[in-house]
């Protein structure tokens, strides 16, 4: 196959992928990607997730964090993170596209993605991408980006003896227990199954996967959370709603009361 008919067909498996620049705006530029390989059905760099803007650098080290969760080792994993980061998932927005740390999907969520102008523009500022990002740490991603307008964090407020508490959390995840005042998810990456621990200062850590006794069950928000959700959001347009859960603590046997938001996944 000739790389002129690798280019066309790349060029319509991901459209996304061949943009240009265009009135300023930064998007990705395409890549050489060099002689038809099999994984190039699913994207031109092996190890980029499907339909992604993905650097051929980001997909090898994508590569290596799949085999570390596979691994029955919950240590290899958490060694890989502790050197290399972890992926997470947050939102970004136009500015960010050009990062060569970063993935970047469209959003799945009709909100994330505004329809054109009578002038058939779309006003690019206002659309929300899915980023991921590698890092060893929840907090140093608002660092290390500048969380703000152009990157957005996920967060969950937990009501404790009357304090609302804020954590980071990954984007589209949701705690099924606490235990020493820590958050822990079971996390699916591919098939692949493993357990993480957040702590409040966004600390993470790598650990098998465990159930609670009791699982989280959804409830009425008490104002307290309502009041501490609404005015943590820095954008108005990235959730469609929040909602309240009851969740098990482990340490304290009782359970504590989380508000977490939602957009449409």
């Amino acid at each position: 196959m000739s790389d002129a008919n690798l280019l066309i067909i790349l060029s319509i498996i991901f459209p996304l992928f061949g943009l240009h620049a265009s009135e300023g705006k930064a998007v990705m530029e395409v890549q050489e990607v060099g002689q038809f390989q099999p994984h190039m059905l699913d994207h031109p760099f092996k190890g980029c997730p499907t339909n992604s803007l993905c650097k051929e650098q980001m997909g090898s080290l994508r590569q290596r964090w799949l085999k570390a969760i596979r691994s029955p080792k919950p240590a290899v994993a958490e060694a890989f993170r502790k050197k290399q980061g972890m992926p997470i998932k947050i939102w970004t927005r136009d500015t960010l596209l050009r990062h060569p740390s970063l993935i970047t999907w469209d959003s799945f969520c009709p909100k994330h993605n505004p329809k054109p102008s009578s002038e058939g523009l779309i006003n690019t500022d206002e659309k929300i991408y899915i980023s991921e990002v590698f890092s060893t740490d929840l907090s140093l991603i608002g660092k290390t980006y500048k969380e703000g307008p152009q990157v957005l964090l996920n967060r969950l407020y937990l009501l404790e003896d009357k304090k609302v508490v804020t954590y980071l959390i990954p984007r589209a995840e949701a705690p099924l227990f606490i235990e020493n005042k820590k958050l822990y998810f079971t996390i699916e990456e591919e098939g692949s199954y493993f357990g993480l621990e957040v702590a409040r200062d966004g600390k993470l850590g790598i650990t098998a996967t465990s159930l609670p006794k009791n699982f989280p069950d959804e409830i009425k928000c008490p104002e307290a959370l309502a009041k501490a959700f609404q005015k943590g959001i820095i954008n108005q347009k990235l959730y469609q709603g929040f909602f309240c859960k009851a969740l098990w603590d482990r340490t304290k046997k009782k359970y504590a009361t989380m508000a977490i938001g939602w957009s449409c996944n």
